[in-house]
């Protein structure tokens, strides 16, 4: 199992994208997208989401990610 610090930043995006509830997410012309909180919510592609945005959902997908494999 990879931790956090493991991960490269495609690694992190893919697996957000991967436990980001379907309500939530858009993949539209080869574009993943996903609903991010900036003052008001918006679609923002995978690979324009901050630093600051990374870090607050990867723990989340990392843990949804972890238990996975433990099936």
């Amino acid at each position: 199992m990879k931790t956090v610090d493991m991960l490269s930043r495609d690694e992190k995006l893919a697996l957000i994208f991967k436990h980001t509830h379907h309500d939530y997410k858009s993949h539209t012309d080869g574009v993943k997208a996903i609903l991010v909180c900036r003052g008001a919510t918006a679609i923002v592609p995978m690979e324009q989401l901050t630093d600051a945005e990374i870090a607050a959902r990867i723990d989340y997908a990392v843990n949804k990610e972890n238990k996975l494999k433990r099936r």
